[in-house]
Formats: structure tokens, C-alpha cells, sequence
């Protein structure tokens, strides 16, 4: 199981969370609960620095395009 708290697309905002794939605002409470999501995206570092949730957006997009193309294995 997974947690949008360890997920990279996951923005912190004023107001509380915000899901940046889905642009949706995310209570405090269900940001820790477990369950399953194809965007979910382990949180990179570069420069000890962690990318910004637009960055890890586009890295997902891209390796779920990269699955679609490559077809039956």
C-alpha cells in the first residue's frame, strides 16, 4: 500500500494538500491512509534537493507513455 504523503506529486499548500495529477485538495486525515494509484511516484532528489510535484508529474507522464508503447511483451 502507498501513502500520498511519500508520493512526489503530492503540493503542500496554504490550505492543506493538493493531488497535482488529478488537482485535487486532500484532507490532512486521508493523506496517510494506504491504497493503490498508477501516478504514485517515490518522491527524487537531486542536489539533496527534491524535485518540485510538477517535475515528478512529467516524469510520471512519461513512464506511463513509455508502458503503453512498448505493447505485449
Amino acid at each position: 500500500m502507498i501513502k500520498c504523503m511519500d508520493c512526489g506529486i503530492l503540493s503542500k499548500s496554504k490550505d492543506g494538500f493538493i493531488c497535482v495529477r488529478f488537482e485535487k485538495a486532500l484532507k490532512a486525515a486521508s493523506i496517510n491512509e494506504g491504497h493503490s494509484c498508477q501516478y504514485f511516484i517515490k518522491i527524487v532528489y537531486e542536489d539533496g534537493e527534491p524535485l518540485s510535484p510538477q517535475q515528478h508529474l512529467n516524469m510520471q507522464d512519461g513512464e506511463n507513455r513509455s508502458r503503453k508503447m512498448r505493447g505485449p511483451v
